[in-house]
Order: structure tokens, then sequence, then C-alpha cells
């Protein structure tokens, strides 16, 4: 399984050393690698399941890498400073990777809106190197040319995302008619593959999934039978938008480079990796918020949420490790109906025993300047994790010794799904 992820299926192992290689020394480095290889749920999901997720969750994380380079990834600083230092090549690149991404599989979906709030962003940066004083003094003049500027990068980005999906969609529209041997071009077969993308139809959730949807579904409440059938998916977008604003506009703050040191030298040091940092912390967010509240989720989707929060590993040990399990701990009825429970605990035991094996090493202060592990920092939290490890636990010793009543055959799925749901909207 390890030599399949590095060699043929999990780009996201390869990005690490791209994303963080400048400010993460080698032995944090081996310890973020050994991490990502063994996330049980991406195991279980990919190599059990069979659902290949990690060409399009690689794909996504080199397209992150891309989107926050502020220079030509192609150019050296010898070669051209002026040309290499005002690119917008980055984000270009990381639109095609994203593009592929999402047309490989459809939820990254799950992304989409915190990618465009930072590209968005990124049309409206103005240039590096530029002190205060000088902004300031050249607001005025500056101005037309930097709106001019924000809308042809804006343009750049849309032509390259509709370029990207024509070369991608058009060999599916594109018939042979008989006799003559004439091509033609059917947009009904592009309807229909979008119906088989988007099926509404299927209602609002399948399986028993940990979010709100399903949580809401069980009695006394049953949303579905209070809500409308045609409304609800209204009010899952209703609801989806509410809890993907915030990301968003921060967002669109950190892609414009609100916060970023002025100089030249503190912004070469400090802002891709800000850049990244945020934008990954952004995309777990945006992930979240559409498997909990979106309309048709599926339960392998946390693992959308999943990757990116993965490259955060050292910055937040302790809440990324304790994700990683609750997100594999709430695949266990999908993983139970595909009878991999052997494979679930063995790919538990070893995560847990490389995360306490190996550990974080210890760091300099430079290297603890991001860490925002909400379990270290804030006590009042610490116990969080335990209460949900004991109650996990508590729920497979039920599971496996009793019964569930008559009238209730979907209890244990169901107090998976609800104890779930809590700890992913606490997370």
């Amino acid at each position: 399984v390890l030599a399949m992820r590095l060699t043929a299926g999990d780009d996201t192992i390869i990005a690490n050393g791209n994303i963080f290689g400048l400010s993460i020394g080698q032995h944090r480095r081996i310890w973020l690698l050994l991490t990502a290889l063994t996330q049980p749920a991406i195991i279980l999901i990919d190599h059990g399941h069979f659902q290949y997720n990690t060409t399009s969750l690689g794909l996504a994380l080199w397209s992150f890498h891309f989107m926050t380079l502020d220079v030509n990834p192609f150019l050296r600083e010898s070669d051209n400073p002026a040309a290499r230092n005002t690119s917008f090549l980055g984000p270009v690149i990381g639109s095609i990777f994203f593009s592929l991404a999402l047309n490989f599989k459809q939820m990254e979906l799950y992304h989409a809106p915190a990618v465009f709030a930072y590209l968005l962003g990124r049309c409206f940066r103005k240039k590096r190197g530029r002190s205060s004083n000088e902004n300031s003094a050249n607001n005025v003049d500056q101005q037309p040319s930097h709106i001019i500027a924000a809308v042809s990068r804006f343009i750049s980005l849309g032509v390259t995302v509709i370029l990207t999906f024509a070369i991608l969609w058009v060999p599916f529209a594109i018939t042979i008619q008989p006799p003559q041997d004439l091509l033609s071009f059917d947009i009904k077969v592009i309807y229909q593959i979008l119906r088989r993308l988007f099926p509404f139809k299927r209602g609002l959730f399948e399986g028993k999934v940990a979010n709100l949807w399903c949580t809401l579904s069980i009695r006394p409440i049953s949303i579905r039978q209070r809500i409308p059938e045609d409304v609800l998916p209204l009010t899952a977008l209703g609801l989806t938008l509410v809890f993907l604003l915030p990301p968003c506009f921060i967002l669109f703050g950190v892609g414009r480079g609100r916060g970023i040191t002025s100089t030249r030298e503190e912004h070469e040091q400090n802002h891709s990796e800000k850049d990244i940092r945020f934008l990954l912390w952004g995309n777990t967010s945006s992930a979240l918020a559409f498997f909990l509240a979106s309309f048709q989720v599926h339960e392998k989707g946390i693992l959308i949420a999943l990757a990116p929060l993965s490259l955060l590993a050292l910055d937040a040990p302790n809440f990324v490790s304790w994700f990683s399990i609750v997100a594999t701990w709430t695949l266990w009825p999908l993983l139970n109906i595909d009878r991999l429970c052997e494979a679930y605990f063995c790919c538990m035991m070893i995560f847990w025993c490389t995360k306490s094996i190996i550990g974080l090493p210890s760091s300099t202060s430079k290297q603890t300047r991001w860490e925002v592990d909400i379990f270290t920092q804030w006590r009042l939290f610490g116990f969080i994790p335990y209460l949900s490890y004991f109650t996990m636990v508590i729920l497979h010793v039920v599971d496996f010794f009793f019964s569930p009543p008559p009238n209730l055959p979907d209890l244990i799925p169901v107090l998976f799904s609800v104890w779930g749901c809590v700890m992913l909207i606490f997370s």
C-alpha cells in the first residue's frame, strides 16, 4: 500500500516538500510525510472501498501550492528579477491543476469557494517590493492601472479554466453521424453527464453520514417531514453559504495581501508561507461546511476536508491527529458494510503508533510561529479529545456486544452519525 501511494496514487505526499520545503527541517518533514502516509481514512477508502480520491486530492494540493506563489516558478532571481517578481503565472497554473482535480472528482467542489475567494483576492493584490510610503504617495495615480491589472488577471484565470474544461468535456459531446461519418456536437450528452454528477433526486444524504441533515432526520425532529422536498436543496444551500462566508471572506483578504509586511525581504520570507497555511485552513473549513450542511453528502466526503488539514500537522499536531481519528471513526458504518473491520482497526493502530512513537520534534521559536493547536493553547478544550475517544470506544463496544431493538435496527449507525456530527461541528 505504501509503495502504491508513493509511486502511483498519492500525489498528496509528493506535494508536501514543495509546500513546506522552505520552512520545515528534514526531521519535521519526515514526521509530516509519515503522518500523511498513514492517514487511515484515505487508505481505507481508496484501497478498501475502492473510491480513488488521492489523485484529485493530490492535484488540488498541487494547485494550492502554485496559487500561493508570488513569483514565476520557472524563472530564477538572476534571470529576470522584474518579470519573476511580478508574475501571475503561479495562480494561472494553479487554476489548471484545480480544474483537473475538479473534473477528476466532482467532490472537489467542496474546495471551490475557498479557491475562488483566494484567487479573486490575488487578482487585486498590488505589486510586491513597495514600501508603505510609496504606496500611499502613488495610490491615486496607480488606481486605474491597478484596476486594469486586476481585470486582466481575472480574465486570464477565467480563460484558463474555460479552456481546461473545454479540452476535457468537448470529446464527450462529439459524435459521429452515419452514414457519412460526419462529426457533430450533441449538447444533450453534457446535460446527461451533469445530471449524473449532481443527483438532486437522491435525497439530502446517503447512508448514515455524520452531518447535520442525517442528525436532524431522527425522531422526534424528522426534518425531512417538516420541510417540503423541493425546498430542502435551497435550505441546504442557504445553510452551507452561511458556513462558507467567514473562511471565504478571510481568504479574500489574504489573497489581496492584507497583513503582509511591506518590505521586499520580509515579503519574500513570510508571504507564500502565510498564504499556503491560510489556504489550507480555509479549504478545510470550506469542505467541512459542505460536508455538514450541503445536499446529497456521502460519508467519504470527509476526505476532502482531511487532505488539506493533514498538511497542517506541524502547526496543530494534537488537533490534526484528533480530527484524523474522528474522520476515520465516522466512516465505520460504511466500512462495516464493506467488511473492512480488521483493516479499520489495523490502520487506526498504525496511525496512532506512528503519532505516538515519532511525535512532534522539538522546535525553535521560528518553527512554532504558526502553531495554532486549540488543544494545546486552550486548556479549556483539553478534555475534548479524551471525551471523544472514550465515547468512540464505548460505541464500538456497544456495536460488537449488543444488538439493537427490533424496532430500531439502525440505532447504532445513527448513534455513530450523531456523535460524529457533534465532533465535526466542534472542529
